[in-house]
């Protein structure tokens, strides 16, 4: 089954770091932690992408213009906006995004037997 891979954009490095923890914690997940959007776009071009997640840090008029140029270039990334709540909330939010895609079946499988 493919791993779920999943940046967290945010210029706040404490968070971020935080955030990609959690989700490397998870069993089958990948996350990676950039704090700007020439490095988000490199990582982008790098890997296989599922889901770009937005943590605090990043302004609503920054969050909507990169979240445009990602759509347009990655159509199939799953954009997520994360603003705290703690680690359950990070992965109902990221399970919630999923159950909207066709491909996400194995994601969510994998998810749901650890």
């Amino acid at each position: 089954m493919k791993e779920l891979e999943i940046i967290v954009f945010s210029p706040i490095t404490d968070m971020r770091d935080v955030i990609v923890r959690v989700i490397n914690n998870e069993k089958k997940w990948n996350g990676y932690g950039v704090p700007s959007f020439p490095e988000l776009m490199v990582l982008l071009r790098q890997r296989s992408i599922d889901i770009v997640l937005f943590d605090a840090g990043v302004s609503t008029d920054e969050e909507i213009e990169i979240s445009h140029k990602i759509k347009e270039a990655f159509p199939k990334i799953i954009i997520i906006q994360h603003y705290g709540g703690g680690s359950g909330l990070l992965k109902n939010e990221i399970m919630s995004a999923l159950e909207g895609q066709e491909s996400s079946a194995d994601f969510i499988d994998d998810a749901n037997t650890k």
